[in-house]
């Protein structure tokens, strides 16, 4: 690193853009939320929202994590509001059971800020607020992230200017406040904004990993942290990311193969292997809870298998890979005139044989359709990354141009920056895709990424105004002699 660009002012100047874009970022989102005319509602009918809310309001009563649609407490606000617009909740089957299918992370900051203010619009503003805020912090970190990968010199003793660097960060910030898909999700009680502010933490703790071990000559990670609470860290937020969306648990040994990437020494796989066995540990309590209410070994719980109907069935491949409700709906419905299923009066048994009827069809489409597999899997990896058109397109080629940057570069962020959605997108072909939401949890990364873009393209363009500038000041002279 160049001698006037020290640790101390390199930190100084992450501190100062994560302060500006905090201070934007936070202004814009909330005030994107508060603008919105169900800023104090109920959630959204046409999401997940009510599902998460009944859940918490579940525990916020003392009865545990469950949903319970006929609570006469709960529907009381939804008949008011609009009964028909919440039929399908207010008219579910009774299914009285301890919730297996949705971790409880979410669920529980909602019970929490009832228990501050009490159930009402208050509080439903507030939840809106808390994801506000959640989308803020997460995109300022990720654009302190921009000026610290950025900021570091290549291999060759290269890096990008100071002029670069700033424009590609407020271009960053300006991505990120004008993001109007990202802030939609702080208008829902949905899990998104929480996913991606954990996300980003795991992002920045890994980036300092990588830092550490590149400007390090010493013992592995011996920096300002040691190994064992680098370990601890990323532990911690894998769990927190899992207890927030389960999908997260697939992330785990990707993240544990970066994490040995990142570390090179013959001691990384113990790294690697720590933190997977601790993640293990803190999710324990969880797991142990869904198999003993299940009593099956299922720690994940119910709706990983019944959900994949969605995603490997005809309508799926007619909608582009994305993932279809009418699958499960419609196996339910089935159900409910099975006599077995009418028989038996365990609602976690009747459950169970949704879950084996799922995997069963799911099998047998997948043993039906090997030829659509391919087609399959590129739609869900298009529809995950869409839309390609106006300002989305601007912005994911400049993703492109930062990624590309980072991996000619050699940079050690790179096994970070594009690892992961690498990572992320494999994942989400072999399941299903759901619009592009899976993505979100990324933004965060692809903002770091989008301002290296900027930056290098602003730096190629300086490079070629010096060189016409300079071109033209020897003929001026050589025309002067």
């Amino acid at each position: 690193m160049p001698p006037n660009d020290t640790e101390e002012n390199l930190i100084a100047r992450g501190r100062f853009w994560f302060g500006l874009a905090l201070a934007i970022v936070t202004v814009a989102s909330c005030v994107q939320v508060a603008r919105d005319p169900n800023f104090t509602a109920l959630p959204k009918p046409t999401s997940d929202g009510p599902i998460y809310e009944n859940l918490a309001y579940q525990l916020y009563s003392g009865r545990g994590f469950q949903v319970d649609w006929h609570d006469p407490q709960w529907r009381m606000l939804y008949e008011h509001a609009d009964s028909n617009a919440y039929s399908v909740y207010l008219n579910a089957p009774r299914q009285l059971m301890p919730m297996t299918g949705r971790p409880p992370m979410f669920p529980a900051l909602i019970a929490f800020l009832y228990a501050l203010v009490g159930r009402g619009e208050n509080a439903f503003a507030m939840v809106r607020l808390f994801s506000a805020l959640c989308i803020a912090i997460a995109c300022a970190v990720a654009v302190a992230n921009a000026v610290a990968v950025m900021a570091r010199c290549d291999q060759l003793g290269r890096r990008l200017s100071s002029w670069a660097i700033g424009i590609g960060c407020t271009g960053s910030i300006v991505l990120a406040a004008s993001n109007r898909t990202l802030h939609s999700y702080a208008g829902d009680f949905l899990t998104e904004p929480l996913a991606l502010l954990l996300t980003q933490l795991l992002v920045a703790v890994l980036l300092v990993v990588s830092r550490k071990e590149r400007d390090s000559s010493d013992e592995t990670l011996k920096s300002r942290w040691s190994s064992v609470s680098i370990v601890v860290l990323i532990a911690l937020l894998l769990a927190a990311m899992i207890l927030t969306r389960s999908l997260f648990v697939l992330w785990v040994p990707g993240v544990c193969l970066l994490l040995m990437l990142i570390v090179r020494s013959k001691r990384s796989w113990r790294y690697a292997l720590a933190v997977f066995l601790l993640t293990m540990l803190c999710m324990s309590p969880w797991w142990v809870r869904n198999c003993v209410v299940l009593g099956r070994v299922m720690p994940l719980g119910t709706q990983g298998p019944i959900t994949m109907l969605g995603g490997y069935c005809d309508e799926a491949l007619a909608a582009g890979g994305d993932w279809q409700h009418a699958p499960e709906q419609r196996l339910r419905d089935a159900m409910r005139t099975n006599p077995e299923f009418i028989a038996n009066d365990s609602d976690v048994e009747r459950e169970l044989m949704i879950v084996d009827e799922s995997k069963r069809m799911v099998r047998v489409w997948i043993s039906k359709h090997p030829s659509n597999l391919p087609r399959l899997i590129w739609m869900r990896v298009v529809t995950h990354w869409n839309p390609y058109t106006g300002k989305s397109l601007v912005w994911r080629l400049l993703i492109l141009v930062g990624a590309v940057y980072l991996l000619t570069k050699r940079s050690p962020a790179a096994w970070v920056l594009v690892g992961l959605p690498v990572m992320n997108t494999v994942i989400v072909a072999s399941m299903y895709s759901t619009g592009g939401r899976f993505l979100v949890p990324l933004y965060g990364v692809l903002f770091t990424l989008s301002a290296v873009g900027i930056g290098v393209i602003v730096e190629l363009i300086f490079s070629v105004v010096r060189r016409w500038m300079e071109m033209r000041s020897g003929k001026d002279n050589a025309a002067a002699l």
